[in-house]
């Protein structure tokens, strides 16, 4: 028995003395302290590929074999000096993929020539060189503390995914004629990025980056395109036509945007966010396979969705819609609150009518308007204004601006709300007709009085007009069926006058 544990000393013994006698194929670095349960994955690019992995001074090396068709896990724990070797072929090695979080500082895989994959997100990476990977088609290297990476020397990578990326300041992909998908989100440093020469691009993300422009017309093949929260002023994509995914929105804290976008020229286009973009206008006409649709706080006041069956999800709220222009859809997901204020005149007399019946119906169902002052106090109907069919006329001024407030049952939740309006006392010279008019009621018949032609309206309370009539100068009069609270509303070519009648 002794003489057996003797020739199994000797044996890892000789493997040590081969394992430290030799240089390593790959070195990987990091913070974890000694202890630390580590791990990692390689594959080789032949079935049963032998590799011994040296977790750290005082640890014992391990054998692992590796498989080219799945990747193999490596386990240990990391020693005082932090360092983990991996022995072997390099030339053997076809791909490494780490852990998140393991505080991985460097990785050295500079004799691994003919690997093609290295995953390594979410560490603390400040070391890799792959300028003499030459095989090199998949690098991911998020959330890193790179201040720079050389990819000049890897003509066949495709994928390259460095978003977080927070301290690399600059990137050359001009040598890198294969690349296919390009990422650099959150790259605060980046401020410039030229794809020009990357004409397989298939998709392409460089949001949250300080870069003040972008040429894509040469990327032909392009299908997604991630430009949000930049610094850039204007987008061409009118040579992009395999376009299926455009985000580009910004948020209010940017003082940069774009205020023209052209997107006819895209028909396969599903998912369009454009949010925050000073865009007054969309043109969707051409854009048939549309899903998805975000075009809030924008500018819009219009949109036509005739052309967009598809649709799934829209949302395009804090724009200038009212209930006149909001597009009417029966959709799972449809955010149209809150919308900007109308614009309207800032200056109203009293017995004028503000007209606001472009609002009055949508799919049939009747607005509501109610008016308030600037400091929110509800003014009365009838007794500081009437509203019917969505035209008000005021009967007294107001010390306070006032503004209108609107709600539709088809659009429940929102509220549409007019800009600030002075009232002020109609002039003496217009109301010198209405001072001689003489309104009154007795039994089922208004009596109206007029020393001029004019156009008499009667409204119920409830702001229905039930009768118009001509009026001549001379007496004048209106039966009425129903008792109850009436208005007559008078107009001639100069002014307008209301008044209150009861009928018994």
């Amino acid at each position: 028995m002794k003489h057996i544990y003797s020739l199994l000393s000797v044996l890892l013994l000789s493997c040590a003395i081969l394992v430290y006698g030799q240089e390593p194929a790959m070195t990987i670095k990091t913070l974890a302290v000694s202890g630390t349960n580590f791990y990692f994955h390689l594959s080789s690019h032949t079935p049963d590929v032998k590799v011994t992995v040296d977790f750290g001074e005082g640890t014992t090396p391990k054998e692992f074999t590796l498989g080219n068709d799945t990747l193999t896990e490596i386990r240990g724990t990391t020693a005082a000096d932090q360092t983990i070797k991996v022995y072997g072929n390099a030339e053997s090695l076809l791909s490494l993929r780490c852990p998140d979080g393991y505080f991985i500082t460097s990785i050295d895989v500079s004799k691994c020539t003919t690997m093609q994959a290295i995953h390594c997100d979410n560490n603390e990476l400040r070391e890799i060189d792959v300028t003499n990977i030459p095989s090199l088609i998949y690098l991911s290297l998020r959330a890193s503390k790179l201040t720079a990476i050389d990819v000049s020397k890897n003509p066949n990578l495709k994928y390259l995914y460095l978003s977080s990326g927070y301290t690399i300041e600059s990137l050359d992909v001009s040598k890198n004629p294969e690349l296919e998908l390009l990422n650099i989100s959150d790259c605060r440093t980046i401020k410039s990025l030229d794809v020009s020469k990357n004409l397989k691009m298939i998709s392409l993300s460089c949001d949250a980056c300080p870069i003040t422009e972008i040429d894509v017309s040469n990327l032909t093949e392009l299908q997604s395109l991630v430009t949000s929260y930049t610094f850039i002023e204007s987008l061409d994509v009118s040579k992009n036509t395999k376009l299926t995914s455009l985000y580009c929105s910004v948020s209010n804290r940017y003082d940069k945007y774009i205020r023209s976008l052209d997107i006819t020229n895209l028909p396969d286009l599903e998912i369009l966010f454009c949010s925050g973009q000073k865009l007054t206008e969309l043109d969707l006409s051409k854009n048939t396979k549309l899903k998805s649709l975000f075009c809030s706080n924008c500018l819009l006041s219009s949109l036509d969705l005739s052309n967009c069956p598809e649709l799934l999800e829209i949302s395009l709220f804090s724009n200038y819609f009212t209930f006149a222009t909001l597009p009417v859809l029966d959709l799972g997901f449809y955010v149209y609150s809150p919308q900007k204020k109308i614009s309207v005149p800032q200056n109203i007399k009293t017995g004028e009518e503000f007209d606001l019946s472009d609002q009055l119906l949508v799919d049939g169902n009747m607005t509501k308007y109610k008016w308030k002052t600037k400091a929110g106090k509800a003014l009365q109907q009838y007794t500081d204004y009437i509203v019917s069919e969505g035209k008000t006329t005021f009967l007294k001024t107001q010390s306070d601006s006032v503004f209108c407030e609107m709600e539709n049952s088809f659009f429940p939740g929102l509220v549409i709300s007019t800009t600030n309006v002075h009232v002020e006392q109609g002039s003496g010279i217009d109301n010198a007709s209405m001072s001689t008019t003489q309104v009154f009621a007795e039994d089922n018949t208004i009596n109206i009085s007029v020393v001029e032609s004019c156009r008499a309206m009667v409204f119920d309370i409830s702001g229905k007009m039930i009768s118009e009539k001509q009026l001549q100068a001379g007496n004048n009069q209106i039966v009425i069926s129903q008792p109850g609270v009436y208005f007559v509303k008078i107009n001639n070519s100069r002014s307008t006058g209301t008044h209150k009648v009861l009928i018994k």
